[in-house]
């Protein structure tokens, strides 16, 4: 009798793993070093620095709905790719130039890459003709000069070097700005005091062009509930005049790399309850343009939505923040409130800012819960030296375990947070495996006590 409880108990237990292992392998299993080889790879010079309307960006945005038609994702619109109209600077072909002519007729002639470079503000003009006699301003580390509707800034920063490269704004009051090393600089204001003219010529123009958000949809059973949309920018800013590749692999291969391996994870659960939108977003660098461009052109579909924005996904920093609107300080959110619980029961720290610095704020602004989630390290990015050398992996590994376990809870059935436990799978495999260990006791006894 004893014999046959223990062989029903036994199929039942094998029969229970068995079916939790088929479970575990029909679904895709999140991997953070897998990220890191997506995040060495959208920041290599294949992909040129993703400038958005550059080639590097059409190529990266083509990459991502490679991943989209291999999954079979529902479109949002129409297509995959939605494309919009932007401004971008591009290589003109002019040799960049900065001379300084004294008044006595003097001249220096500084050296590119070395004493001046182009910030990446704007280029309403690449050439002109300065002097003290235009409208001016300085103070100790900048030179403002108004010349007609012209605004051109020279300055230095404190690092005293030329590697940061700053977004680009068209709207920008700036017709293009240079940065100077301090030497250079000081040489600079010293002769337009006393009469001197600085001839400039740099080697961007502006020129028209498209960009591409990427976007689409794993549909949910009812139309009714509102979405999760999970977004993260692609862009970042090309390969300077001197060749050097500003890849970003933090910012943001990071958030992208991240965001594609949540969507493989993702697509091989079972048909959530509502939809989980993935918008992959262009021209972030540019004046968060792709996450206006969403947030306008599929306005009913994201009605009463809840957003979250990854940007910098593994820098090795103390907390992962959560940053949200400025604009948000005094409204309650209850995605942050959410998402806060779910990092403390995870011993997870978290820290809370306030800042328009990523694709947040037009979600914040259509009235959506909207924030960023980041690891907030600013030390490298929009620089050369922004590469995956820096990314921690512990970092990608909290970020994920606190959005995958909010989409769990706000997006599935509890049996399907049931069934897909992981924890569950290791009890019935251990369940069989002391099973067998108190059959083998057993026939090992009746052994003994047989001799």
């Amino acid at each position: 009798m004893k014999e046959k409880r223990y062989k029903i108990i036994m199929s039942i237990s094998v029969i229970i793993f068995l079916f939790f292992t088929l479970i575990q392998c029909s679904i895709h299993h999140f991997n953070s070093r897998d990220i890191l080889n997506e995040i060495s790879y959208l920041s290599s010079s294949e992909f040129e620095g993703r400038l958005c309307g550059s080639p590097g960006g059409k190529k990266t945005s083509d990459y991502i709905e490679e991943v989209f038609k291999t999954l079979n994702l529902t479109p949002l619109g129409e297509n995959y790719k939605n494309t919009f109209n932007i401004i971008t600077p591009t290589v003109n072909g002019d040799t960049p130039n900065l001379e300084l002519e004294d008044s006595k007729g003097k001249k220096t002639k500084f050296k590119y890459g070395d004493d001046f470079k182009e910030d990446f503000l704007n280029f309403k003009k690449s050439k002109a003709t300065v002097s003290y006699k235009d409208t001016h301003k300085s103070n100790k580390d900048s030179i403002v000069i108004k010349q007609g509707e012209d605004i051109f800034l020279f300055y230095f920063n404190q690092e005293n070097n030329l590697d940061f490269r700053s977004s680009f704004i068209q709207y920008s009051k700036i017709s293009f700005a240079v940065c100077l090393s301090e030497e250079a600089f000081k040489t600079i204001s010293k002769s337009l005091e006393k009469g001197g003219k600085l001839d400039i010529t740099l080697p961007y123009s502006l020129k028209n062009s498209y960009a591409s958000n990427v976007s689409g949809v794993i549909k949910g059973k009812s139309d009714d509930l509102p979405p999760l949309v999970l977004t993260a920018h692609f862009d970042h800013l090309g390969v300077d005049y001197l060749g050097n590749n500003y890849g970003g692999a933090l910012d943001n291969a990071s958030g992208t790399a991240f965001l594609l391996e949540i969507l493989r994870v993702l697509n091989s659960y079972p048909t959530p309850n509502r939809d989980i939108i993935f918008a992959f977003l262009d021209g972030e660098e540019f004046g968060f343009l792709g996450s206006y461009e969403l947030s306008k052109t599929y306005k009913d579909k994201l009605k009463g939505a809840t957003i979250i924005n990854f940007d910098m996904i593994g820098a090795d920093t103390e907390n992962t923040t959560l940053m949200r609107s400025l604009k948000a300080k005094d409204k309650f959110s209850n995605l942050e409130k959410s998402l806060v619980k779910i990092a403390e029961s995870k011993d997870i720290s978290t820290n809370i800012t306030f800042e328009d610095s990523s694709d947040h704020v037009p979600f914040f602004e259509s009235g959506l819960d909207s924030l960023t989630l980041t690891n907030d390290d600013t030390s490298k990015i929009h620089t050369p030296f922004d590469t995956i050398d820096n990314i921690y992996e512990p970092s990608i590994d909290d970020a994920y375990n606190i959005v995958f376990k909010y989409t769990l809870e706000n997006c599935y059935l509890n049996i399907t947070r049931l069934l897909y436990n992981e924890t569950l799978h290791i009890a019935s495999f251990l369940i069989c495996l002391l099973l067998v260990g108190y059959n083998i006791q057993v026939k090992i006894r009746e052994s003994k006590n047989n001799r």
